[in-house]
């Protein structure tokens, strides 16, 4: 499983209602008010596996992030809630990745038997095809 840093989220929202733009890739949902600022909404999976083959959306949410001045709404299959690592749990073996999502994960934490990788949102959103959404 990937997990997201803390820090790194603003707020975790219901996908909301979306004004499409004209010109951008698939991956691109829109664009949503959310209370009054307007925040790119893009699917993960589309973005990362060109297709969208997601889960429900009733089941998916919205990671509101927020770095270096770049806000974005991140559409994800799903949010299981928030898991708290011990500083000594960091390791560098990481759980099995698809190579679509190993340019974001840096590293990962063990708690118990299970492997979690910690997705870099700063590399994700900074990175130059997720920044190039236009047609």
């Amino acid at each position: 499983p990937l997990v997201t840093p803390l820090l790194a989220v603003a707020e975790i929202i219901t996908p909301p209602t979306v004004a499409s733009v004209p010109g951008v890739k698939p991956w691109v949902m829109g664009i949503a008010n959310m209370r009054g600022t307007l925040l790119p909404i893009m699917d993960m999976q589309g973005f990362l596996y060109r297709g969208n083959d997601a889960p429900d959306l009733r089941m998916r949410r919205v990671l509101v992030v927020a770095l270096g001045g770049h806000w974005a709404g991140l559409l994800v299959d799903s949010v299981v809630g928030l898991r708290r690592f011990r500083v000594d749990a960091r390791s560098e073996q990481l759980p099995p990745l698809d190579p679509e999502v190993k340019p974001f994960v840096t590293y990962g934490y063990q708690l118990g038997e299970a492997r979690y990788a910690l997705m870099n949102v700063s590399a994700l959103i900074e990175d130059r095809s997720f920044l190039d959404v236009t047609i």
